[in-house]
Parts: C-alpha cells; structure tokens; sequence
C-alpha cells in the first residue's frame, strides 16, 4: 500500500509541475483529496495504519487550509465516538490500566530518545525528544478498531490517550520554565558601528 501511494504520489508531483492554468490544477488538487480519502478509508478498514503514516512521510497534497479542517473534524468525530462507548463500559479499574500504561509509554519516550541521542552532537535535542510523546487521532482510531475484538480497549486506551497529553503538557511547561533563558541577539549593521551619518545635499 505504501509503495502504490509512493506511485501515485510520483505521478501527482510530475503532472502538477506540468500543468498550467486554474482548472488543470483544480482537478489536480481533487484528484489529490480523492486519493487521500481512498488511502484513508482503506488503511482504516484493514487496519493499516502503519503504511498510511509512512505514506503521510511523502504524500503531501497541496490542499491548504482544508488539511487543518479536516483533522480537526476527524478528532472530534473519532472522540465523539469514543465517548459513545465509554458511557457503557467505563469502570475505574481500567481506567487505572489505562493511566498506567500512558504513563509506561510516556517514560519510554523518555528511554528511547535518551539512546538515540547518545551521540554528543544529538545531545542538544536530548530533552525535548524525551518529553515529546504525545497521543491523538491514531491512538484513538486505533482503539476503536481493536474493540470489537478486545472488548475494554476504548476504556483502557482513553485514559491513556489523556494521562500521556498530561504528561506531556506538564513536563514541558515545567522545562520550559526552568531552562536557561536564551539571549537574545541583536544585530547591528556595520555602517551603524562604525558612525556613519547619512548626508543630504539642498541645492
């Protein structure tokens, strides 16, 4: 699936640079969007997600403002559904699981970026790639489809879905706060250093 995306993807940036005039390029533009929904709804259906974020590495359609809506739209409608189900099978037990298993995998962020910046010159980017885990839409679709066949995973996934945004909002406004400040640079221009005065002839 991915390498089909990767083709048609391909396919989509040669006649895109080759097109001219406004109706070529919408029909460009609609073919993108309908390529996206395709590639969508049928990672959904068969559960493959994983090709459809690498396809999200390099399919790229130049849609504009709608990418943002749309996203947008398909949060709340997932959330929406994922609220449906929790008013039925809620029950504070898996919620703790589900707190503890955000948590498991916020910390392994942690574990994992801490290894792959071991090399000094990475180290710079040390702290903010330990405290970037964050869950959302996929975590969320994910969950929905493993619940006909795991009974309970909305109620374990949800609360861990919001305790690793917690996590993640609080660790970095903390760090953000406790880092040094970043000086600011000022730059000024030569002329300015070395006194130069602009001059005006009046005839």
């Amino acid at each position: 699936m991915a390498g089909g995306g990767f083709l048609v993807w391909r396919l989509v940036r040669r006649h895109g640079v080759a097109v001219s005039g406004r109706f070529a390029r919408v029909v460009l533009h609609a073919f993108s969007a309908a390529v996206v929904v395709a590639i969508g709804y049928v990672a959904v259906t068969y559960s493959l997600l994983l090709a459809l974020a690498l396809i999200g590495l390099f399919f790229r359609p130049d849609l504009g403002r709608w990418v943002d809506g749309l996203a947008e739209a398909g949060m709340f409608a997932a959330t929406f559904a994922v609220g449906l189900v929790l008013a039925f099978e809620f029950s504070w037990a898996l919620a703790a699981v589900g707190a503890v298993l955000g948590a498991a995998a916020f910390l392994a962020q942690g574990a994992v970026a801490w290894v792959l910046t071991l090399p000094k010159r990475w180290r710079g980017d040390r702290m903010r790639l330990s405290l970037g885990q964050q869950n959302g839409l996929t975590a969320i679709i994910l969950a929905l489809l493993l619940e006909p066949g795991f009974p309970g995973a909305i109620a374990v996934v949800a609360p861990a879905v919001v305790v690793v945004n917690f996590l993640h909002a609080l660790t970095n406004g903390v760090y953000d706060r406790v880092q040094p400040a970043v000086p600011k640079v000022t730059v000024v221009p030569a002329f300015q250093g070395a006194g130069f005065r602009s001059t005006r002839s009046e005839v």
